[in-house]
């Protein structure tokens, strides 16, 4: 796969028939150095506005996701594991809770599918069974598309 790629994320509550699937398409860096693949891209948090630099660090074993700007996080998603983090965002800090089912990954040599299924918590109340789902491509086999 190429260095410049084009990625989407979606995110969904699993638990909720109405809930609206969450979903960010951008473009950005993709790297891979001693088994870990790397996902570094840059989005505009809906809340403030403002840009965030994310970098979303995966393999088999667990990922990763940090963001830097308005809105600050490092989560962590380890496989049959309970992690908890603090999210800092312009209205206050949350703890929040992640309890990881699993992670699975397929790679070929153009793209890159990422799925994490976990439990959400948030000040250590239960909020929602989710997914995020994550499609990456080199952006010359998109445009082909």
């Amino acid at each position: 796969m190429t260095k410049d790629v084009c990625i989407s994320i979606r995110g969904l509550n699993i638990d909720s028939e109405d809930s609206e699937p969450l979903e960010l398409i951008t473009i950005g860096k993709y790297t891979k150095k001693d088994g870990i693949s790397y996902l570094r891209f840059e989005e505009i948090s809906d809340e403030v506005g403002e840009m965030t630099k994310d970098t979303l660090k995966f393999s088999p074993e667990g990922a990763e996701l940090i963001r830097h700007g308005a809105m600050e996080m490092f989560l962590s998603f380890l496989p049959g594991e309970k992690t908890v983090t603090s999210y800092r965002t312009p209205f206050g800090m949350f703890y929040l809770g992640i309890d990881t089912d699993s992670i699975e990954i397929s790679e070929s040599e153009d793209t890159l599918d990422l799925s994490i299924r976990y439990l959400l918590e948030a000040n250590h109340e239960f909020l929602a069974k989710c997914e995020i789902s994550v499609n990456v491509q080199s952006c010359l086999e998109r445009s082909k598309k």
